[in-house]
């Protein structure tokens, strides 16, 4: 991993916190592991890890009830669950806002609102 990446931690009422800030991708995914196994990760007042890169694009995410949720297991499509578009096609993401889409939740794209 090249680049410059964020770690945030959400608890259970909602809030989140900045963990660390551009950082490098080992320190990044080093942290995460740290969190989704911490007392807090276990218990479940740890409730979601995730590592956005330096677009602010989230690159890793794990819940406490699923584990790890994105990046999808090898051979799976991710799919929108607001429009429905998938890593092959976001045509429908380009006609509605003149661009192409990220993901920005495992299950979420840009183009759509949470």
């Amino acid at each position: 991993m090249m680049g410059e990446f964020s770690v945030y931690q959400y608890f259970a009422n909602d809030d989140y916190e900045e963990v660390l800030r551009f950082v490098d991708g080992r320190t990044a995914v080093e942290t995460a592991k740290r969190l989704t196994t911490s007392i807090g990760g276990l218990l479940g007042t740890t409730k979601r890890v995730i590592i956005t890169d330096d677009g602010d694009c989230c690159c890793f995410e794990w819940l406490h009830d699923r584990g790890v949720v994105f990046p999808p297991p090898s051979g799976t499509v991710r799919t929108c669950r607001v429009c429905g578009c998938t890593d092959a096609d976001c045509s429908g993401c380009i006609a509605r806002t003149g661009e192409a889409c990220h993901w920005v939740e495992a299950d979420r794209c840009s183009a759509c609102p949470p």
